[in-house]
């Protein structure tokens, strides 16, 4: 049996494509400022392609006939390295897991992380047409799909708002988270300043959540109107009734 054989110049643009499809995944990672970002997602996807033409093409001198009678004892299968990356990746795609208070952060990443893989194999298969067309899909689901995924994430759970507030003494923080608890209010990321000798004020920060059936706004303007409430600010606060 003929061994396959692969030239310079394919195993060039093969490595090459490679790294183009995974720099494309990457740069959306990068943008969202995730864990993994562009220079993960290249990594990934050479590599895998790396590890798939070493698999094929690295040990053609033992690739023979396995009825051949002067090697009996030999067998090769070119998919046994390939097969280990989908196993190899998920280390990997555990790293950019973690949880938070909010939840569990990380999914996408790690799941992008794990396609890269398979577009590496196709890439470092010849299989150029399904890597091109699967990074375009990939891109489709990160960029196009975010914005559905945001609203019915909204329609869910109602709007986030980050919320910066100056209060005086300890007991209107209670007022504060009291005022929350009393519609069903969710609260993450709570930070509390250290009082300080001149401004015995503290500035509390957190991302105020809500039932779909509540409104942030009038959340925010009785907050506002609590004994020992000095200040309030959001970036923004979701108006209802306006243009979605």
């Amino acid at each position: 049996m003929k061994a396959p054989e692969l030239s310079e110049v394919e195993l060039f643009l093969r490595l090459a494509l490679a790294v183009a499809l995974g720099g494309l995944i990457g740069v959306e990672r990068e943008w969202r400022d995730r864990t993994a970002g562009l220079r993960t997602h290249i990594l990934v996807c050479l590599g895998s392609a790396a590890f798939t033409i070493v698999s094929a093409y690295g040990f053609r001198e033992w690739a023979v006939d396995i009825s051949s009678a002067t090697r009996p004892n030999i067998n090769s299968d070119p998919t046994r390295i390939a097969a280990q990356i989908v196993t190899g990746i998920g280390f990997l795609g555990a790293g950019a897991i973690f949880r938070s208070d909010d939840g569990v952060r990380g999914l996408t990443t790690a799941a992008s992380l794990w396609i890269m893989a398979a577009i590496g194999l196709a890439v470092g298969a010849g299989y150029y047409e399904l890597a091109i067309e699967a990074t375009v899909l990939i891109l489709l689901v990160l960029i196009g799909l975010r914005q559905v995924s945001h609203r019915i994430n909204r329609s869910n759970r109602g709007e986030q708002v980050p919320l910066v507030m100056h209060v005086n003494g300890a007991a209107a923080i209670g007022s504060v988270l009291d005022s929350i608890a009393h519609v069903s209010g969710g609260v993450s990321n709570f930070t509390v300043s250290t009082p300080q000798r001149d401004h015995p004020g503290r500035n509390l920060a957190f991302d105020l959540t809500l039932p779909v059936d509540s409104s942030i706004s009038d959340v925010v303007g009785r907050l506002a109107l609590l004994d020992g409430v000095d200040s309030i600010s959001a970036n923004e606060v979701p108006i209802d009734g306006g243009p979605d």
